[in-house]
């Protein structure tokens, strides 16, 4: 690299009505990393890789099969979806097969993983649960529809 090249040291997704958008941090290679700073930590925030931002996760989910192995579902044909009780979803609590239920949906959030603000263990700590009443305390402004690539069908009442 040349003398004073520059490195991604922190990725941030944000989306703010309807517009999704990614920042990245800089550091001179050689130099230390900048730390999170306390609105970022009291947030929850952690650094991401590199390629791993929002918009990374929308080029990847846009009309992709990321429902490990059930299949991509019609979107039209929701009651023809398949459904899961909560002891189904239960059974899927390691990184390499996670679902949770939002809002009466079941998604294999596995794929995502990699790209949450908030770090893979926040996910794997609600994995295999009804993460709606968190999703809303935490994300109650983002539209879920993000993760329906990843949606394995719905959670049986």
């Amino acid at each position: 690299y040349p003398p004073g090249a520059w490195r991604v040291v922190r990725q941030t997704a944000c989306a703010s009505g309807g517009i999704a958008c990614e920042a990245v941090q800089l550091a001179r290679l050689g130099e230390a990393a900048p730390r999170l700073g306390r609105l970022e930590k009291a947030r929850g925030k952690v650094v991401l890789e590199p390629g791993f931002g929002l918009a990374a996760w929308l080029r990847l989910s846009r009309g992709a099969d990321l429902t490990g192995g059930v299949g991509p579902l019609d979107e039209e044909e929701e009651e023809a979806w398949p459904k899961w009780s909560l002891a189904d979803v239960a059974s899927h609590t390691t990184p390499e097969d996670s679902w949770m239920a939002i809002r009466g949906k079941v998604y294999n959030v596995s794929p995502y993983l990699r790209y949450h603000p908030g770090g893979v263990d926040t996910l794997l700590d609600a994995a295999g649960t009804d993460a709606t009443a968190l999703f809303q305390q935490h994300h109650a402004w983002v539209n879920e529809d993000m993760l329906s690539a990843c949606c394995v069908g719905t959670l049986r009442q």
